[in-house]
């Protein structure tokens, strides 16, 4: 959402009447790109377009594509794409589908996609699109041959800061040499099945000059960036959060997380990075935030280093928490915890509270306010046990939730709204 209320969105679509104030269709893709932006009341089209080519629009999930307003108000969008012929502008950074090593005959090699980065003017004209030139790599099997080895690429959040710079989150496959690394404060991969990433661009139409930074983020085991915010420092720092079954991803930051260890089988994480005058990285702060299950972090926002807010998914009993709503449902939850990021070890963490029932729930997104109110939103199961004469259980039913939460340091300990409805 901009400074006037107007709200722009994005996501993948099938549909060949998807409603667009221009000329841009499906055509013949598998998929296309869809960007919309909606007025203040929510109920007129400023601008709707579609985006595709001769592959597929976010292939890793459906929700695998960011969206976020510049100061200037353009609209910026992020993705991952198996399409080779996106409409790529002039002097972007990145001209070629995976920097042309994934391409073979015109389409992209199998199982093998890249991300892109795009810029909409206010009025919904395209004024910047590049690839982010994220290939695979070759190699010789122990036959002799040449064999190619695909990268699968997943672009998942986006953040623009007050200089219009442009933050990209995501994660990768093992990509060879063939990731850009650039004043990264992890130059190489990590390990595993995938290493989370971030990317910062300054998108002139510069040609490799927009490219400011890069970094894996990334152990030795599998990790995957999910979302990115930045604070409005000059220049500003970014808050990546993610998931993790690694034990070596939050090594030596500048200060120590609340939790530096991994427990159970994934854990979620948050990591700030923070980046000199010249661009150059490092890891201001780090910490994994689990127990022992699996826990995701999927959504963050930062107001300022003392003010980052985490969302996300636990199957934990014993998940952290602290000025909790709720104990763990004994299933799965989603959570929100709030963080200050300046201070090291158990200090920085603020508060941290279950949100669920006696089924699946988990958390997807999260706002805040200057005045501590959080705003959460996500899934959540409910069983119905309708049962009929043959003793047959009615389907499970998913819903959507959105709660918005005050903690305890601002007054009450339960959510002061919630809304379901069917999804």
């Amino acid at each position: 959402m901009d400074s006037n209320g107007d709200v722009a969105i994005t996501g993948a679509t099938t549909s060949t009447d998807y409603p667009v104030t221009d000329k841009s269709s499906i055509g013949t893709s598998a998929n296309a790109l869809a960007l919309s932006e909606l007025g203040t009341e929510g109920n007129s089209l400023l601008f709707s377009t579609l985006l595709a080519g001769n592959g597929s629009e976010a292939t890793q999930t459906p929700s695998d594509a960011g969206v976020a307003f510049a100061p200037n108000g353009n609209v910026i969008v992020a993705s991952d794409t198996t399409s080779t012929n996106l409409p790529v502008t002039t002097g972007a950074y990145q001209g070629t589908f995976g920097s042309g090593g994934n391409v073979l005959n015109g389409a992209a090699e199998a199982s093998s996609n890249d991300g892109f980065l795009a810029v909409y003017s206010s009025s919904g004209t395209l004024t910047y699109l590049t690839y982010l030139g994220i290939d695979g790599y070759s190699y010789t099997d122990t036959g002799g041959d040449q064999n190619f080895e695909s990268v699968q690429v997943g672009v998942t959040g986006v953040a623009v800061d007050l200089l219009g710079q442009v933050y990209i989150a995501g994660f990768t496959s093992q990509p060879g040499t063939g990731f850009p690394t650039t004043n990264g404060f992890q130059g190489t991969y990590g390990g595993g099945a995938f290493d989370g990433f971030l990317m910062c661009f300054s998108p002139k139409g510069l040609g490799t000059a927009d490219l400011i930074y890069s970094t894996f983020l990334g152990g030795s085991s599998s990790d995957q960036a999910f979302g990115v915010a930045v604070d409005g420092a000059i220049p500003a720092n970014a808050y990546v959060a993610g998931t993790t079954q690694s034990s070596n991803i939050v090594n030596s930051p500048t200060i120590s997380g609340y939790q530096m260890t991994l427990n159970g089988t994934a854990n979620g994480f948050l990591a700030v990075v923070s980046q000199s005058s010249a661009g150059v990285t490092s890891l201001n702060y780090g910490t994994y935030f689990g127990g022992s299950g699996s826990d995701s972090t999927l959504s963050v926002v930062a107001l300022g280093e003392n003010a980052v807010y985490i969302a996300g998914h636990t199957t934990s009993p014993n998940f952290p928490t602290s000025q909790t709503l709720q104990s763990f449902s004994g299933t799965s939850d989603g959570f929100v915890a709030k963080f200050d990021s300046t201070q090291s070890g158990l200090a920085s963490l603020l508060y941290s509270t279950l949100l669920g029932g006696r089924n699946d729930a988990q958390a997807n997104g999260v706002a805040a306010t200057a005045g501590g109110s959080v705003f959460v939103s996500g899934s959540a199961r409910r069983e119905r046990e309708c049962w009929s004469d043959c003793g047959v259980q009615c389907a499970r039913v998913e819903l959507w939730q959105s709660t918005r939460w005050q903690p305890k340091s601002a007054g009450t300990e339960y959510p002061d709204e919630r809304r379901d409805g069917a999804a």
